[in-house]
């Protein structure tokens, strides 16, 4: 390395640089280089995210339960955790995202994690369990109150627990009960968890926004603020408009 740094000042010394010259030269080249690696890494993790992306389950009315028209051109899934902090932010962002916006439906679809658990899965559970005793509506009821009132982080709601608020949402205490040990519905929890990580999904929200006549999809970076939502959403449709 040093016979080739050598050679090098030897030849910009022939330029008649002078010995400032030549390590600003021999500086900005080394940093150019530096630059051009990093690029290449972020090409190459974007590459991977698309491809990632690209495995994306579509939004489906025998799997998910859909907020807003089920036909839409364009459905936000988002990967979320009942108690993470940053999940219960864009929570209302993107209640008033799909209302602003009626050719885009969602879905929520689980992704509890590990340093939020039990409560965090049990939440989805339960969430699942009202889903499917009584019906979407009542699925995304269920979500925006636990949204509201958790306190993050684990905790859960401060005034009720989540077998109250899904009798809250119409279940009958024993149905409830039995439906939060049911072995179904935790894997049905774990499945979405697992289409998550082969989607790309390394953290929550985890969220995607697919254009379903093409299958086109774009990744949303995070619980951001709803201005900057709006933004990347119009510049996807002007991308799948060709």
């Amino acid at each position: 390395m040093q016979a080739v740094d050598e050679t090098l000042e030897l030849r910009l010394q022939e330029l008649g640089l002078t010995e400032d010259q030549i390590q600003d030269t021999i500086v900005a080249g080394v940093e150019a280089f530096i630059e051009q690696q990093q690029q290449a890494q972020r090409d190459a993790q974007r590459q991977q995210q698309d491809a990632a992306a690209s495995r994306l389950r579509p939004a489906s009315v025998e799997d998910d339960f859909i907020r807003g028209a089920e036909d839409a051109e364009f459905s936000m899934i988002e990967y979320s955790d009942f108690e993470c902090p940053f999940c219960k932010r864009f929570h209302d962002t993107a209640v008033s995202f799909t209302r602003n916006n009626e050719e885009v439906n969602w879905v929520h679809r689980h992704f509890p994690l590990p340093n939020h658990n039990p409560q965090a899965l049990q939440a989805a559970v339960g969430a699942e369990c009202v889903g499917h005793d009584q019906g979407s509506e009542a699925y995304w009821a269920f979500n925006d109150r636990y949204y509201e009132t958790t306190r993050s982080g684990g905790r859960g709601m401060p005034d009720q627990s989540v077998l109250d608020l899904m009798m809250e949402s119409g279940m009958a205490e024993a149905d409830a009960e039995a439906c939060l040990n049911d072995i179904e519905m935790q894997a049905r929890v774990e499945a979405m968890q697992e289409e998550g990580q082969d989607s790309g999904v390394t953290g929550t929200p985890g969220i995607f926004i697919r254009h379903n006549p093409t299958g086109q999809v774009t990744r949303i970076p995070g619980a951001v603020p709803l201005p900057d939502l709006q933004n990347r959403f119009e510049q996807f449709q002007q991308q799948v408009a060709g």
